[in-house]
Order: C-alpha cells, then structure tokens, then sequence
C-alpha cells in the first residue's frame, strides 16, 4: 500500500464520515421498528447493534485519522464507485420499504438484483438463491425462534 501524507483532508475522515451517517440511519431506522413486547424479540435488535458498532468503528476511524501524520491508501483508484453507490442505494431502498412492504415481498427483489449487480446472470440461479434465502431464514427466525420479522 502507498502511503500519503495528510496534505488536506485526509480520506479515512470522508471515510469515516460516511459510515457514521450510516451507522446513524441504520440506528434510527431499526429503533423505529415496533419492538412487539420486549427488545429482546424485536425484530429491530439485530440492526440496532449492528447500526451502533458501525458508528463507533466509524468513529475511531475519524480519530484514528485525526492523530495520524500520515495514512496508507487502500488503492482506491481502481474501485468502482457505480456498483458501491447502486448497491448503497438498494440497501437505503430495502431498509427503508421493509416495514412497509414485509420481509419476504421485499427480501427477493433484493438478494435478486443485489446478485444481478455482483455479476451473476444465470436467472434461474438468481430466482433459487433468492427465495430460497428469504424463505429459508423466515422460516428460520420467525416459526422455528418465533422471531417477528416485518
């Protein structure tokens, strides 16, 4: 890895920026889903603890670059910033419509075009994994843990 010298704002503080506005928007998103009883069931506890780490990572990695003199670039010359933002953009998309639509109305199209946009072209690959994905982990979480999902 290259290593530049911190001549303006170093990237890991955009970085770092980024996540936390992620990490923010997953903690508000999922504490906004009914916790049905107790937080222990809700559907909304995954994410919460999820949307917390990523925003104390995120956090540290502000820091991080703060106290640094120098930082090492992850070579991201190379990165394609279409299929990260389109894939950023389905997932707002899915977290979003979730409570409104249903875990498994919304959870197929998803894991369809979430594939689609990793490469893989063969429908009928792309049809099995993503409802039997969805259909597998409802019937995990919510019959066998009796786990409510939206």
């Amino acid at each position: 890895m290259k290593e530049k010298t911190s001549g303006g704002l170093n990237f890991q503080i955009i970085e770092g920026a980024f996540f936390a506005v992620i990490g923010v928007f997953i903690i508000v998103v999922s504490s906004g889903m009914n916790p049905y009883g107790s937080w222990s069931l809700a559907p909304g506890l995954f994410p919460l603890i999820m949307g917390v780490i990523l925003l104390v990572l995120a956090i540290s990695l502000i820091f991080q670059a703060v106290r640094s003199k120098s930082f090492k670039s992850g070579g991201f010359d190379k990165v394609d910033w279409l299929r990260i933002t389109i894939s950023m953009a389905l997932t707002f998309i899915y977290v979003w419509l979730l409570p409104m639509i249903g875990f498994i109305a919304i959870s197929i199209p998803y894991l369809a075009s979430m594939l689609l946009l990793l490469g893989e072209k063969r429908w009928w690959l792309l049809g099995i994994i993503s409802v039997g994905t969805t259909l597998g982990l409802y019937y995990a979480f919510g019959v066998l843990l009796s786990v409510y999902l939206p």
